[in-house]
C-alpha cells in the first residue's frame, strides 16, 4: 500500500473522528435538545469539517508555493490537475490528486454530520412520544 493512501485515510479518520467526539461533547451537554438544537449542532460540526478543509488546502497551496520559490517554478493556484482543464474526455477521479481526496474525506465527513443529526433527531422525536 502506497503512503499517500496511509495519509488520506488518516486524514479522513481524524475529520470524522473529531466529528464523532465534538457531537458526543455536544450532545451529551444538551438537556432540552429540540429541533433548533439539532440545526445548530449541524451547523456547528459542519463548520468544524469546512474550516479544516480550508487549513488542509490553505496550507498545501502554501507549500506549492514556498516550493514553486525555493525552486524556481512556475507558481500555479490552480487546485485542479491540468488534465481536468483538457476537456471532457480526460480522466476523472485520480486517488494520488490530494485536492480530490481531501474533498471527498470532507463529503464523507459532511454526511456523517447529517447522519449524527438525524440520530439526533430520531432521539429526539422518541423521546417525545413516550
Amino acid at each position: 500500500m502506497e503512503s499517500w493512501i496511509n495519509i488520506h485515510a488518516l486524514f479522513a479518520l481524524l475529520l470524522c473522528g473529531v466529528v464523532i467526539a465534538e457531537y458526543r461533547r455536544r450532545a451529551g451537554n444538551s438537556s432540552g435538545a429540540g429541533s433548533a438544537h439539532g440545526r445548530a449542532l449541524c451547523r456547528e460540526l459542519s463548520r468544524v469539517v469546512y474550516l479544516s478543509l480550508y487549513v488542509v488546502i490553505g496550507v498545501r497551496e502554501c507549500i506549492a508555493l514556498a516550493n514553486a520559490i525555493w525552486h524556481g517554478g512556475a507558481v500555479d493556484f490552480n487546485l485542479l490537475d491540468p488534465r481536468f482543464r483538457a476537456g471532457p474526455d480526460s480522466g476523472a477521479f485520480d486517488p494520488k490528486d490530494d485536492f480530490q481526496m481531501f474533498l471527498a474525506s470532507g463529503l464523507f465527513a459532511l454526511i456523517l454530520v447529517r447522519g449524527l443529526a438525524f440520530r439526533g433527531w430520531l432521539r429526539v422525536s422518541a423521546m417525545r412520544d413516550r
